[in-house]
C-alpha cells in the first residue's frame, strides 16, 4: 500500500528512565510512587509490544535522560533501537527526534509517548496514510496537548512557544502550524493516563471488556497492574 512501508516509515515512542518518584507524579496522592512506577512500565511494555513487528513502520524508542542508556537497555532488552532524546524541553527533544529520523532517511516520522497503552495500531497506520495528503497529523487528547505528532519533514516552527505540560499544548501548536500555512489534519481524540480519573476510567473500561477480549488483550500487562491495585488480584 502506497505511504506504507517499514523502509520509509519510523515510529518514534518517548519513554523516561524508570525510577520511582520521576514518573506518573501526577498520580502521586492515590497511588504510591511503586505503584505508580509499575503503572508506566507496563504501559511502555504494552506499547512496545505492539509496535515492535509492524510491517507498516519501522520502531525507535527515545529515552530521557540522555545518560539513561544502560538503565533503559536493562529494561527494555538489547532488540530495540534505542536513542538519547537531546533538548531542554519537550519541543527540544521533539524536534531533534524527528531531524535524527529525517537523516537516517525515514521519509515520514510519528512520535507518541507511553501514556495511552491502548493506542490502536490502526491508528498509527492512519497517521502514515495521511501524510501521503498532509504535511502535519496531530492526535489531540482530552487534556489540551496532542499523543502522536506526524511529520514528512521538518517543521521546527511547530514547537516554538509552545507552554508544555499545559492545555494550551494542541491550540498553541495549531496557531503555528496555521502561520506557516501547514496542511494539517487531526485523527480522533484520545485521554492520555495522566491522571487518577483517568486510570480510573480505564480500570471502568477494562471490567466493561469482561465479556470478551476488548481493551484488556491491548494492554495486558496494564490490566495486570491495575488488576492488583484494585481487585488485588
Amino acid at each position: 500500500m502506497e505511504g506504507i512501508s517499514s523502509a520509509r516509515n519510523v515510529l518514534i515512542i518517548f519513554v523516561k528512565a524508570p525510577q520511582a518518584g520521576t514518573v506518573k507524579t501526577r498520580l502521586f496522592g492515590e497511588f504510591t510512587a511503586e505503584e505508580a512506577l509499575a503503572l508506566y512500565r507496563a504501559m511502555a511494555e504494552d506499547l512496545i509490544e505492539r509496535f515492535i513487528d509492524s510491517g507498516a513502520f519501522a520502531l525507535q524508542v527515545h529515552f530521557t535522560p540522555e545518560d539513561a542508556g544502560e538503565e533503559i537497555k536493562s529494561w527494555l532488552g538489547d532488540g530495540l533501537i534505542l536513542r538519547p532524546q537531546q533538548g531542554r524541553d519537550l519541543g527540544e527533544r521533539m524536534r531533534g527526534s524527528f531531524a535524527g529520523a529525517f537523516r537516517e532517511g525515514f521519509q515520514k516520522a510519528a512520535i507518541i509517548g507511553s501514556d495511552l497503552p491502548t493506542l490502536a495500531h490502526s491508528r498509527v497506520t492512519e497517521a502514515f496514510r495521511q501524510l501521503d495528503r498532509r504535511e502535519v497529523v496531530l492526535g489531540p487528547s482530552e487534556d489540551g496537548g496532542y499523543y502522536l505528532i506526524a511529520l514528512k519533514s521538518q517543521c521546527p516552527e511547530l514547537f516554538e512557544d509552545v507552554e508544555w505540560s499545559s492545555p494550551a499544548v494542541l491550540s498553541r501548536t495549531l496557531e503555528n502550524a496555521s502561520r506557516r500555512g501547514l496542511d494539517l489534519i487531526q485523527l480522533p481524540r484520545e485521554s492520555d493516563l495522566d491522571t487518577p480519573a483517568d486510570i480510573r476510567q480505564l480500570w471502568e473500561t477494562f471490567r466493561g471488556d469482561e465479556q470478551g477480549p476488548g481493551q484488556e488483550a491491548l494492554a495486558p500487562r496494564t490490566f495486570a497492574v491495575l488488576a492488583k491495585r484494585f481487585n488485588g488480584r
